[in-house]
């Protein structure tokens, strides 16, 4: 019998620099693909079996909140 473990990883220095970008640009980035940089280079010590790309998601998320002042932190806070 196998255990199947499924782990979340989050590079802090993408995250971080996404948190201060303000919210319209994070938004507008997003939608012309060019946040895409700051994604880190795969790990060859992990394997995965899928990739989840939910960019999708999110733009569709900051769309229900609209435009907003702020960076992302403070728009989420």
């Amino acid at each position: 019998m196998g255990i199947d473990t499924v782990l979340l990883l989050v590079d802090k220095n993408s995250l971080y620099t996404l948190l201060e970008m303000s919210w319209n640009d994070v938004y507008s980035n997003m939608e012309n693909r060019s946040l895409r940089t700051l994604r880190p280079k795969q790990s060859k010590r992990l394997n995965r079996i899928f990739d989840i790309d939910c960019e999708a998601e999110i733009l569709d998320w900051m769309e229900k909140i609209g435009e907003a002042d702020g960076s992302v932190l403070e728009v989420l806070s």
